[in-house]
């Protein structure tokens, strides 16, 4: 019974096109301590970007006191990360009270705040619109000076995963360079029509298996975004939308913090006032 349990649970797709990205030295860290809170507290903190709601002021002290083996600077990092998220902001504009660490409402959000955020989401926009290398708002968790992206159609040669580890050649001198990163920011473009479905109610994750062309990607999938997504799908027609997963690798393959969002084929900016 356990093996049919995790068979059914593993759910497969097709990517059409992957980006991979330097990640930040910390931003893997952020994403593990964020993985770690909605572990913990799984009706305030939400991996799926969609999921967030604003947190109550004063948070940050709460964690602390029960997390002590966690340092503050690192924890003030990573709900910095958290709370910068687009999708966080369009939550905490729309959204009318704050939750405490148990999911409960327990604070108005002050019309002052709202004014402020609506402010500064009008600001990330206008930005966004001048920028050609933002696909969807869910590609803004790092800032734009990691955007060099290296992106592959169907077919990617081997040379492509080692760009951002392999020796670099300057073209003054022709000595050698090196460097290392602690992970790579990783975005597949999935091929609607080939995700799989299974019946995943009951399950807190399923185990997304990616293929591209001779790679394969493997991560823990939200069960509840991976429902959202085949809604999403069905509602506007696998022809008609983009399923965008996007986590962090820390080890070439295995992707971790993974979030799906599935969105529509239509202009940047349509896209962009449907949040306004």
């Amino acid at each position: 019974m356990a093996e049919e349990q995790t068979t059914e649970a593993i759910v497969t797709a097709v990517a059409e096109q992957i980006s991979i990205t330097q990640a930040q030295p910390d931003f893997a860290e952020k994403q593990k301590i964020i993985a770690e809170l909605a572990k913990l507290y799984p009706q305030t903190f939400f991996i799926d970007t969609k999921q967030r709601k604003p947190l109550m002021i004063g948070i940050f002290h709460q964690l602390i006191a029960v997390m002590p083996e966690m340092t503050k600077k690192r924890l003030r990092a990573a709900l910095k990360f958290y709370c910068n998220h687009f999708d966080y902001l369009t939550a905490l504009s729309r959204e009318t009270h704050r939750i405490d660490l148990s999911g409960e409402p327990i604070e108005e959000i002050s019309p002052k705040d709202k004014k402020s955020i609506k402010r500064r989401l009008n600001s990330t926009k206008a930005t966004e619109k001048n920028t050609k290398t933002h696909k969807s708002t869910e590609l803004s968790d790092t800032n734009m000076a990691e955007r060099e992206t290296l992106t592959l159609k169907r077919k990617p040669t081997p040379a492509t995963t080692e760009d951002k580890s392999s020796p670099v050649k300057t073209t003054a001198t022709g000595d050698t360079v090196k460097a290392s990163a602690k992970s790579a920011k990783i975005t597949l473009v999935l091929d609607t029509a080939s995700i799989s479905r299974i019946v995943s109610e009951g399950k807190k994750q399923v185990q997304l298996v990616v293929q591209v062309g001779e790679m394969k990607f493997t991560a823990e999938l939200n069960s509840k975004s991976y429902r959202k997504a085949l809604a999403t799908i069905d509602e506007l027609g696998a022809d008609n939308c983009n399923a965008i997963l996007q986590g962090s690798m820390p080890k070439f393959g295995v992707l971790e913090g993974v979030g799906l969002v599935v969105q529509p084929k239509k202009a940047k900016e349509e896209i962009q006032h449907d949040v306004s």
